[in-house]
C-alpha cells in the first residue's frame, strides 16, 4: 500500500486559513481597542499591531525564586566564612546581623509602599548586601587597628569601638552621600524600567549606613561582654 510521506505536513490551504485567521484575529482586536478607547478623545492612538505581552508561567517563576533565594544564602554563608578567617566569629555574627537588618527591612519598606517583589530587586538586595558588607568590614578593620595599639591596652572594649567608629564615620557618611547622588538621579530621570531597582537600592544604601553602627558593632559588643578579644 503506497504511503504519503507528506501526509503529515501542513497543506497550502491550511496554511492560508491559519494566516487570513491570525490577520481576522488582529483586526477584531484593533476594531474593539477602537470602541473602547473611542471616548477618551484624540489623545489616544491605537498602533496597527496589538503590544506583546510576555507572561512567566508558574513553575519558571517559582524555579526563579528558589534560585534567587539560595543565593542570598550562599551570599551570607560565604560572608560569614570570609569575616570569621579575616577577624573573629563575633565580628562575622555582628556583620550577619546586619546584613539581615538590611535585607529585610528594605523588603518591609518596598512592600509597604506597594511595589511588586521581582528577581529586579532580589539583584538589588544582594548589591545591598555587598554594598553594606563592604561598609561594615572598614568599621571593622579599624576597631581591629585600634585594639593592637599599645596606649589602649588600658582601655575597655566598647571605648576603643566608640573611638573607631568616630575615625570612620566622615568616611560612611561621605561614601553613602556620594552613592546617594548617583541612585537619586537613577531613581528621577532612569525611567520605569530601572525605577523599582533604584528605590530598592536608595532604601537599602541608607539602612545600611547607620547598621553597621547601630546594629553591627552592638553585636559585637554583645558577644565580648564578659571577656576581652584577643585580636593580636
Amino acid at each position: 500500500v503506497p504511503v504519503d510521506t507528506d501526509a503529515s505536513a501542513p497543506k497550502p490551504d491550511a496554511v492560508e486559513g491559519e494566516e487570513s485567521a491570525n490577520v481576522e484575529s488582529d483586526d477584531r482586536i484593533h476594531e474593539v481597542s477602537s470602541i473602547l478607547l473611542a471616548g477618551f478623545g484624540s489623545d489616544y492612538e491605537i498602533s496597527e499591531k496589538p503590544a506583546s505581552i510576555n507572561m512567566i508561567g508558574g513553575v519558571v517563576g517559582n524555579e526563579m525564586r528558589a534560585k534567587a533565594v539560595t543565593a542570598v544564602i550562599w551570599a551570607l554563608i560565604a560572608i560569614i566564612a570570609y569575616i570569621t578567617f579575616r577577624f573573629k566569629f563575633g565580628f562575622a555574627l555582628g556583620a550577619i546581623v546586619a546584613l539581615i537588618h538590611d535585607v529585610l527591612l528594605t523588603v518591609g519598606i518596598f512592600a509597604v509602599l506597594g511595589r511588586q517583589l521581582d528577581l529586579t530587586i532580589v539583584a538589588a538586595l544582594l548589591t545591598i548586601v555587598g554594598y553594606s558588607v563592604n561598609d561594615t568590614i572598614v568599621v571593622f578593620d579599624r576597631i581591629r587597628e585600634d585594639l593592637k595599639k599599645s596606649e589602649n591596652r588600658t582601655k575597655g572594649f566598647p571605648e576603643i569601638a566608640n573611638e573607631s567608629i568616630n575615625r570612620t564615620l566622615s568616611r560612611t557618611l561621605l561614601t553613602s552621600m556620594t552613592t546617594l547622588i548617583v541612585i537619586g538621579i537613577l531613581l528621577i530621570w532612569g525611567g520605569n524600567a530601572i525605577n523599582s531597582f533604584a528605590l530598592a537600592l536608595c532604601i537599602g544604601v541608607l539602612v545600611g549606613t547607620y547598621s553597621s553602627v547601630f546594629v553591627a558593632t552592638p553585636v559585637i559588643l554583645w558577644w565580648h561582654r564578659d571577656k576581652k578579644p584577643d585580636m593580636g
